[in-house]
């Protein structure tokens, strides 16, 4: 049974160094939501078992936050002048979103590595 559902809502203007969502709890479920105009559209640092899914994300200062989590999944969103940011965590599922219409891609334990393929490339080396 996931601990919270954050789903179907319109989050923007949140104010100051304020995010649209922070998750503290383990197992929630943000799904649906349409997440523009705050510092961080989601902020989630120590905190695992997390589904971001079919979010609209746009215009926030500071973007998807994920920091010292794992076995997150983060998947289906469209992101619009935004991304993802990711520190100290791994493990995580990170598929089919978009940025400014192209396609994100993650990879996990590579570093400067070229795509090749047009989209956003983040990389993730662990250390």
């Amino acid at each position: 049974m996931r601990s919270s559902f954050i789903g179907n809502f319109t989050i923007k203007r949140s104010g100051d160094a304020c995010a649209g969502i922070d998750i503290e709890a383990e197992d929630a479920v943000i799904k649906g939501n349409i997440i523009t105009d705050n510092e961080y559209a989601i902020y989630i640092s120590n905190v695992n078992y997390t589904v971001i899914l079919e979010n609209i994300i746009s215009n926030n200062n500071l973007s998807l936050w994920l920091s010292y989590s794992y076995h997150n999944n983060i998947s289906n969103n469209q992101f619009f002048n935004d991304g993802i940011f990711i520190f100290n965590s791994c493990y995580n599922i990170i598929s089919n979103n978009m940025v400014n219409g192209k396609p994100l891609i993650y990879v996990e334990e590579e570093a400067n590595k070229n795509n090749g393929r047009g989209g956003t490339n983040h990389s993730h080396k662990m250390q």
